[in-house]
């Protein structure tokens, strides 16, 4: 019997458990952040606050994502003309 182990599908299930806890204590500590940030009167714990997770909708939020992945994804891109300068 060998004294390691090659595959165990229930170290996977805790991961993704800890995954999910994590995204929720992200998601949480965001929403306290700007719920902070808003607060109207600083020294009164009791006033009112609005606290957010996303700054614009969501479909602004991925819209403006997409957005910067293809920026990214195009500055690695050569043109033909400065390709067949280079060589």
């Amino acid at each position: 019997m060998s004294a390691f182990r090659t595959h165990n599908a229930d170290s996977y299930q805790g991961s993704g458990l800890i995954m999910l806890t994590h995204s929720l204590d992200m998601a949480g500590l965001k929403y306290l952040a700007t719920a902070l940030e808003t607060m109207e009167d600083p020294e009164n714990p009791e006033c009112e606050s609005e606290g957010f997770l996303l700054e614009k909708g969501v479909k602004e939020t991925f819209a403006d994502l997409f957005v910067k992945m293809k920026m990214l994804r195009g500055g690695n891109e050569v043109e033909g003309g400065e390709a067949a300068e280079a060589t």
